[in-house]
């Protein structure tokens, strides 16, 4: 599940997120945009983030339910970017649930968009502009 949006309230009941599910909350970049329905937290298996830092700075997804209790900074995972490296575990079964909290880090961007355009030319597809 991915979402996308401007929500100041979440826009899905997590009571309906079935196990190896995972979320991906993109648009609340606003400490009072929340488009993540918070139960879904403690449910989680794993919360990631792009940036920790960032997320807990700018995210409502996770600063309001950190900040009501409804989670506790202990549940983070931590960065996908450890992942991609081998630092942390991803996914370990097809039961878990997985949360990963974007504000939008332009660095990861530009690689990620760097590694599909390398993987274009050496697939020779795509078309090329001049």
């Amino acid at each position: 599940m991915v979402t996308i949006t401007p929500s100041l309230k979440p826009v899905f009941n997590a009571d309906k997120v079935k196990p190896g599910c995972t979320v991906s909350c993109v648009g609340a970049y606003q400490p009072h945009m929340q488009e993540m329905d918070p139960k879904i937290l403690p449910r989680a298996s794993k919360i990631y983030f792009d940036s920790q830092s960032a997320v807990l700075a700018e995210s409502g997804d996770i600063i309001i339910p950190l900040n009501g209790g409804t989670i506790s900074e202990s549940a983070f995972t931590g960065e996908l970017g450890d992942v991609l490296l081998g630092n942390l575990v991803g996914r370990e079964n097809d039961e878990e649930i997985i949360v990963f909290e974007t504000v939008g880090i332009g660095t990861q961007d530009l690689m990620a968009a760097k590694a599909i355009y390398d993987k274009a030319v050496a697939a020779k597809v795509g078309t090329m502009w001049e």
